[in-house]
């Protein structure tokens, strides 16, 4: 969750409307979660990226 926040907070900083950060950052979260798609804003791609990558190794930690 901390990620998420941290994305939006960066979003807008860089002068992101609030909805838009809001939707972007969500669309990549909920992206990370499924290996058929990529969230929509390239740009979220990293970040997608980063919280798949959280989700997994917790995931594995879990057994």
């Amino acid at each position: 969750m901390d990620e998420c926040c941290a994305h939006y907070r960066r979003l807008v900083e860089d002068g992101c409307d609030e909805s838009v950060a809001a939707d972007r950052t969500f669309d990549a979260w909920a992206c990370a979660f499924t290996h058929d798609s990529h969230c929509f804003d390239k740009r979220d791609r990293l970040f997608e990226s980063k919280v798949r990558t959280i989700f997994q190794e917790e995931r594995n930690a879990q057994g």
